[in-house]
């Protein structure tokens, strides 16, 4: 079972994009909180169309023990990077 979270994606140029990503039931906000940090220090500095397989992958390590979170996430991403070209 899971929740909706929004992922919101705010770039240095001021252009905002967000999607609902699913999140784990019973995730507490502190959790959120954190994994929304780490996010956000790896992919700082980076255009959302030019997030590389690499920092993909940084992002797997970061939370590889939530799938689900990591899936959702992943495809968000994708999403917004469409939606820049």
């Amino acid at each position: 079972m899971s929740s909706k979270a929004i992922l919101c994606v705010i770039t240095e140029d001021g252009q905002i994009d967000n999607a609902v990503i699913d999140i784990p039931l019973g995730m507490k906000q502190e959790e959120l909180d954190y994994l929304a940090q780490r996010v956000t220090n790896l992919l700082h500095g980076t255009k959302l169309v030019d997030v590389s397989e690499k920092q993909i992958d940084e992002l797997h390590d970061n939370l590889a023990n939530d799938k689900l979170l990591f899936t959702s996430l992943l495809q968000a991403i994708k999403q917004m990077q469409v939606g820049q070209n």
